[in-house]
């Protein structure tokens, strides 16, 4: 997205705000506390529906981007004196604009490299997927970790209610809360271990499944654009 891109030469301008469905990133000239979040949280639920944990990133953002190019500027509220809780919230958003530039420097070093080498030989390469880099786990992540430890808790309700509850249960905590699970989460492959269906394993056993299910969705798409023949599974 246009922010994403801006974001590298000028991580001065933004600010992450936490929306329903998930952290995005905002001018600072459209960041009201309180106000901000109710707007988008209207946009993203007109544009979104329920708030799940299927939505892709990138989709999101970009609404987001929308509602900043449109909105007027004259109806953004006047900026009151900062509260301890206020700075609280900012260095809270400044760990996840750091994660997301880390997390985009790297993929685009990779994207470069493999193009660079589809070039030279002329291949089409399945995507890799991405291992979470354990010195500097973002709240994606602790999320994805949340959801992991708690969705078998919840067996007397249906997949989709499940994701529900989880969600809304992960929206209403304090950040405070959520930075226990990021630290949690970080413990937890800091000792070589990570979750699978709701159980903790060897990193190596949960990095060869989600590399099978990625390759398995990365061939699909690649049959879909007629890169792969329907007989190559």
């Amino acid at each position: 997205s246009s922010s994403v891109i801006e974001l590298k030469t000028r991580p001065d301008l933004y600010n992450g705000v936490f929306t329903k469905f998930g952290w995005v990133l905002v001018k600072k000239t459209h960041v009201v506390r309180g106000w901000t979040q109710l707007q988008l949280n209207q946009v993203l639920e007109e544009k979104l529906g329920e708030p799940l944990d299927q939505h892709d990133w990138d989709t999101v953002q970009q609404y987001a981007d929308e509602w900043v190019r449109t909105a007027n500027a004259n109806q953004v509220p006047k900026l009151k004196r900062r509260t301890m809780a206020d700075k609280s919230r900012e260095e809270d958003m400044k760990l996840y604009l750091q994660q997301l530039r880390y997390d985009e420097t790297e993929e685009i070093s990779a994207d470069d490299e493999k193009r660079r080498k589809r070039r030279l030989d002329g291949t089409k390469e399945i995507k890799q997927h991405k291992e979470i880099n354990k010195n500097a786990v973002s709240f994606t992540n602790a999320w994805n970790y949340y959801m992991a430890v708690t969705y078998k808790t919840h067996e007397n309700l249906s997949p989709k209610e499940r994701r529900v509850k989880v969600g809304t249960d992960w929206r209403q905590m304090s950040m405070d809360q959520k930075e226990v699970y990021r630290q949690d989460y970080t413990r937890l492959l800091n000792l070589g271990k990570d979750v699978l269906h709701g159980e903790i394993v060897d990193q190596e056993v949960k990095l060869k499944a989600t590399q099978k299910l990625w390759e398995a969705k990365e061939r699909a798409r690649l049959r879909k654009l007629g890169v792969l023949s329907p007989a190559n599974k």
